[in-house]
């Protein structure tokens, strides 16, 4: 089963487990991958009928500290059914965990080499490093200040590598006690972000590799 490019991908930036609504599916999905059951692995998968936001093919485990997702854990083992089984079912290559290694450099580090390739990142939006590092900085910055008006214990933020590998360039952040998100949207090197709450419309803005531009309001 293959990524359904007309669903938008979500970013599971929840820290706190508190704050997730607890899923079985999402449970099982870490539980078989941390044990290289990929047989079962699969079968929950394939068995969704709906896109789960944190229940997914790069979901990672609620309150884990790794931010392993299944295809980092398949990396580590070296399983080749399960590095392109994962993949086959739109597991991201660029996602890093909290270490920052995406799962081909855990693959590496763990001293595999025959299916480097297949775990190497194969972005569809190609920016250079210099620009995916800049946009990442001032997206960071953007979504601390914005963040400090809804609330206080951290979240993980949405990684600008990752969108590059997403056809549609585009990744939903919902954010607990915003009653909203932030939509991201790559256009060409630049970042559009859609900051949006039920308590108030949008504030849109455009980030590039050297300015965060405030471009207004909708809907107040």
């Amino acid at each position: 089963m293959n990524r359904d490019q007309s669903k938008t991908e979500w970013w599971d930036g929840v820290l706190d487990v508190n704050e997730v609504t607890p899923s079985d599916a999402r449970a099982k999905i870490s539980d078989f991958a941390y044990r290289g059951d990929w047989p079962s692995l699969f079968k929950v998968l394939d068995s969704m009928e709906n896109y789960e936001p944190f229940a997914n093919v790069n979901s990672t485990r609620s309150g884990g500290k790794s931010h392993f997702t299944p295809l980092h854990q398949a990396a580590w083992s070296g399983h080749a059914h399960g590095i392109h089984g994962l993949i086959n079912r739109g597991a991201w290559r660029s996602v890093r965990d909290a270490d920052g290694n995406r799962p081909v450099d855990v693959y590496t580090m763990q001293g595999h080499t025959t299916y480097t390739t297949s775990l190497e990142p194969k972005p569809v939006h190609r920016l250079g490093e210099t620009i995916v590092e800049s946009l990442q900085l001032r997206l960071n910055f953007l979504l601390d200040a914005e963040l400090l008006r809804w609330r206080k214990s951290p979240l993980r933020h949405p990684q600008v590598e990752v969108l590059t590998e997403i056809e549609s360039g585009e990744l939903w952040f919902g954010v607990p006690g915003k009653y909203g998100g932030y939509r991201l949207t790559l256009d060409g090197s630049a970042l559009h972000v859609d900051s949006s709450s039920r308590m108030g419309g949008s504030e849109l803005y455009r980030v590039t590799s050297d300015s965060i531009e405030f471009l207004g309001h909708e809907g107040y």
